[in-house]
This record gives structure tokens, C-alpha cells and sequence, in this order.
């Protein structure tokens, strides 16, 4: 996972989505941890998920890293979507129809992660100019609060919303 990461950071990704929940291996010092640093000071966003083990996650927000968690169709939290201090964002997570040699349903934190990687792409296509924590910035601030007002662990800032995070990156000075 960490030569994945080191090596999307060296072909100039500007998102880099680690579809695995890998935060144990992010801390500093570590290998992923370097590469993660790297693909920061390299000017990508790193997407991932927060993980389904119905857990709070130990760790502190790391601005380097957009951790993202499930929602339901309906908007609510489903029990197995990791929270904590380092969620940032929910996405659409359960029961999720895609095609893969056939039509299948799949649910997880992962899929979650991998649509805000995709509008995090729409961002950038749209201002290509905008540094990684711009981005960050556009898809947090952006985000349908969902929960309690503001932050809160089970849905971070909110559902991610692909229309108003272009239509601020545009707008974006």
C-alpha cells in the first residue's frame, strides 16, 4: 500500500484513493506514513476509508488524510461505519449497485472513499489550480450536515455533495 501511494504521488495524482482502512499504518514513522507525507507535500489529497468494524477510531484528524464513512440510502449512520476525531466525511456506503462481470450489490467504507476520491477528480478538473488543501477545504466546507449541527463523530462534517463542492471550486478565489 505505501509503494502504491509513493508511486501515485510520483506520476503527479493530485487524489490518491487508498481503498483500505489503513490508519494504524498512517502514524508517523511508518511506511505508509512517509508515503502519505510525500503524496501532502506532493500536492495530492489522500482519500480513505474509515473502516466497518463499527468502531470509534483512536486516532486525531491528520489534515493530510480525508477519512471518509458510510451512509445509508436514507441518510443515516449505519452501525458497522467507523467514526471518531478522524472522520471527516460520509458517502453513500450500503447497498451500493455496481457492475462487475454481472450486477452486484456491495456496502462498505471503501465505496464511500472511492465517491468522494470521484468528486474530489471533479474538483480538481474543475480548478486544477487548487492545492490539496484547498480541495480539502472545498469538499469539507461544501458537505450536507448531517447529525448534529457542525462536526460530530458518526457523520464528520457531513455527506459529501458533488454539485455544491464544483460549484464552489469554481467560485474559489
Amino acid at each position: 500500500i505505501a509503494d502504491a501511494t509513493r508511486w501515485a504521488s510520483h506520476t503527479g495524482s493530485s487524489v490518491v484513493l487508498v481503498s483500505y482502512a489503513a490508519w494504524p499504518y498512517v502514524l508517523p514513522g511508518t511506511s505508509l506514513g512517509r508515503a502519505v507525507e510525500r503524496c501532502w507535500r506532493r500536492g495530492a489529497l489522500v482519500v480513505m476509508p474509515a473502516g466497518q468494524e463499527g468502531a470509534t477510531l483512536p486516532y486525531p484528524d491528520d489534515p493530510r488524510v480525508l477519512v471518509v464513512g458510510a451512509v445509508n440510502q436514507d441518510g443515516t449512520h449505519p452501525a458497522w461505519s467507523n467514526g471518531g476525531p478522524a472522520l471527516d466525511l460520509v458517502a453513500p456506503g450500503s447497498s451500493i449497485v455496481a457492475y462487475s462481470g454481472g450486477m452486484a450489490s456491495s456496502s462498505g467504507t471503501s465505496v464511500s472513499a472511492a465517491f468522494v476520491a470521484g468528486v474530489a477528480a471533479l474538483v480538481v478538473s474543475a480548478r486544477p489550480d487548487l492545492s490539496n488543501a484547498q480541495i480539502r477545504d472545498v469538499l469539507i466546507s461544501t458537505a450536507r450536515d448531517l447529525g448534529p449541527p457542525g462536526w460530530d463523530p458518526e457523520f464528520g462534517w457531513g455527506e459529501v455533495d458533488a454539485e455544491a463542492a464544483v460549484i464552489a471550486a469554481i467560485g474559489a478565489p
